[in-house]
């Protein structure tokens, strides 16, 4: 009995001592769920809700796949933080594609589901610009290969404190902006604020039925009051949450453009995206050529000179073509709103406060003065002729005076000499 006692323990140090071999994240994600639940010694029943989302996976539309990557993705983390994550999904603009990634050990610093990166994102790498909860940016570089951010997500995950198990949610608000939310393991509080910065209209949506609680009720009007202060707070830290010029490159479709443009134009478009706080380029639409992109962002930067320039003489033919301009190139996915709306204030007030007396009277004024200086030049021009003339005929007397004086002096001495 003492024998088989010790043989068991054996065994079972021996079990104790095994080492399950982790999978890379990039392993999970080609795997079914399946796969992955046998992976990690979870019992696959056909009554699973796992199981059934599986047997209807090659059915079901995008989202659904979507829907089946979370589950995988998210399986052996605690219930409390998928809800909240996925209490904040459930109130994003359902019209740009989301996603909730729970952070494991191989996702702080890297990993997107490939369901998602196949339907939304591009197939080749590109540079996507993270925005968190208080509107700070952040530039990471997509791998398409490795289906996952590289570098200037390592910066984001260090700053925000990404541990594991805290949820992040991610909303594709542009072809190239992710919005990103982050939900901790075991604070309550970071679901007020991350709600709380979603501009939803609640009204819209169909309450479900029965399970409004007061709880909820007074979390709401906590969130209301928080989002009012960040409302407050957000003015005073816009100028400080863009990237520096050093960091800023002009990238459309995945394509580096700053050797097509100068440097002069890309210091005065920085300026621009800066002081929007926003890529303005974001949006251009990918079929565009790179020379083509060039000349938009060049254009744009010639149009906001002219802008400043302008004055309230400026002729309102001029205000109508920059304003055509720009919304030729609103049609192709810059963002210019803000221009166009200074082009028409501007247009605006040259109109009122050109038409008054005093400045009709300046204009006149100005007109007379710009005949006289015509007047006087074309003077000029006559005296300088005259004069031109004045000094050809002194030079010719002087020339003719000695044939002259010579012939004077043969006459005079025929007519004085003897008779």
């Amino acid at each position: 009995m003492k024998e088989e006692a010790v043989e068991e323990e054996e065994e079972d140090g021996q079990q104790e001592d095994r080492v399950e071999p982790s999978l890379d994240i990039d392993e999970e994600d080609q795997m079914t769920l399946t796969q992955y639940l046998a992976s990690k010694g979870t019992p696959v029943t056909h009554s699973s809700v796992c199981t059934q989302a599986i047997r209807r996976s090659p059915r079901a539309t995008r989202r659904k796949t979507l829907e089946l990557a979370m589950v995988r993705d998210n399986f052996e983390v605690p219930s409390s933080a998928v809800e909240r994550a996925q209490e904040i999904r459930a109130n994003l603009d359902v019209q740009y594609p989301s996603f909730v990634k729970i952070m494991l050990h191989s996702h702080v610093t890297k990993g997107i589901p490939t369901a998602f990166c196949r339907m939304y994102l591009p197939d080749r790498d590109a540079l996507f610009i993270l925005e968190d909860e208080e509107g700070k940016e952040y530039e990471a570089k997509y791998i398409a290969s490795r289906t996952g951010l590289s570098g200037g997500w390592r910066r984001f995950a260090v700053e925000h404190n990404l541990l594991e198990g805290d949820a992040v949610v991610y909303h594709l608000v542009e072809t190239y902006k992710f919005k990103v939310l982050i939900v901790r393991g075991t604070n309550q509080s970071e679901v007020d604020g991350a709600i709380g910065l979603l501009e939803l209209d609640r009204n819209l949506r169909d309450t479900k039925s029965g399970e409004v609680t007061k709880e909820k009720g007074k979390r709401r009007e906590k969130t209301r009051k928080r989002k009012v202060y960040l409302e407050e707070e957000e003015e005073c830290e816009r100028s400080t949450s863009f990237v520096d010029f050093a960091d800023f490159s002009i990238i459309v479709s995945g394509i580096n453009l700053d050797y097509h443009i100068p440097e002069s134009v890309r210091l005065k478009y920085y300026e621009l995206c800066r002081a929007q706080k926003s890529y303005l380029h974001g949006g251009l639409l990918e079929t565009l050529s790179s020379a083509s992109a060039a000349d938009i962002i060049c254009d744009t930067v010639k149009v906001a000179d002219a802008i400043k320039s302008s004055n309230i003489y400026t002729p309102q033919s001029d205000f109508t073509i920059c304003d055509k301009t720009l919304s030729g190139f609103e049609f192709l996915g810059i963002e210019l709103g803000f221009l166009r709306a200074r082009i028409t204030k501007l247009a605006g007030l040259a109109e009122q406060l050109g038409d008054t007396p005093r400045v009709k009277r300046y204009q006149q004024a100005k007109l007379q003065i710009n005949l006289a200086e015509e007047e006087v030049k074309t003077l000029e021009a006559r005296l300088q002729e005259a004069q031109q003339v004045k000094m050809r005929c002194t030079s010719d007397i002087k020339l003719l005076k000695k044939y002259l004086n010579r012939d004077e002096i043969m006459f005079l001495e025929e007519a004085k000499a003897p008779w």
